[in-house]
């Protein structure tokens, strides 16, 4: 018998696993982040992409570091941010 022991990425289930994972972070830390960082991480991501405008270069920066302080305990290591500024 075979156990798959890591997620194939590129699979058709991977998006809604990528969701999952992201979500299931919120679920288990709500109570240690901001409600904006969890209400964010639950409605502006697609996937594994983040769209979010905020109104302060600080306010991203911010947000970058509450996001990646949420993800990354439960493996999932957010890279290319990207800004206009």
């Amino acid at each position: 018998m075979y156990h798959v022991t890591v997620h194939l990425f590129g699979a058709r289930f991977s998006p809604s696993c990528a969701k999952y994972a992201l979500l299931q972070r919120v679920a288990d830390n709500k109570e240690y982040f901001n409600a904006k960082v969890c209400r964010t991480v639950r409605s502006n991501f697609y996937v594994d992409d983040l769209l979010c405008s905020l109104p302060t270069h600080e306010a991203a920066i911010n947000m970058i570091q509450e996001i990646s302080f949420l993800c990354i305990p439960g493996g999932v290591h957010l890279t290319k941010w990207v800004s206009n500024r």
